[in-house]
């Protein structure tokens, strides 16, 4: 099974062995679901800015006009999906 790689801890096992590693015991992996909501376009925008890593270093890398691009085609797919 491929796992999303949005968050860097995001294969089982992996942030278990990290605590392991670090001297904590009884460590138990439990999936955690949820929704997540969002006021607007630019919090969402804002999040993903700071918790997505690839996402970050992704953006880091591209130039202003790139950047730019991509919020807008993001907000207009969210828009358009959301209605927002």
């Amino acid at each position: 099974m491929e796992y999303a790689l949005l968050f860097r801890c995001t294969q089982p096992g992996m942030l278990a062995d990290i605590l392991q590693s670090a001297g904590f015991q009884d460590i138990e992996e439990k999936p955690v679901s949820g929704i997540l909501s969002y006021n607007t376009t630019e919090e969402y925008w804002q999040n993903m800015m700071e918790v997505a890593a690839p996402v970050v270093a992704s953006m880091r890398q591209a130039d202003e006009t790139t950047r730019t691009a991509v919020k807008t085609a993001l907000f207009a797919a969210l828009e358009q999906k959301l209605g927002a």
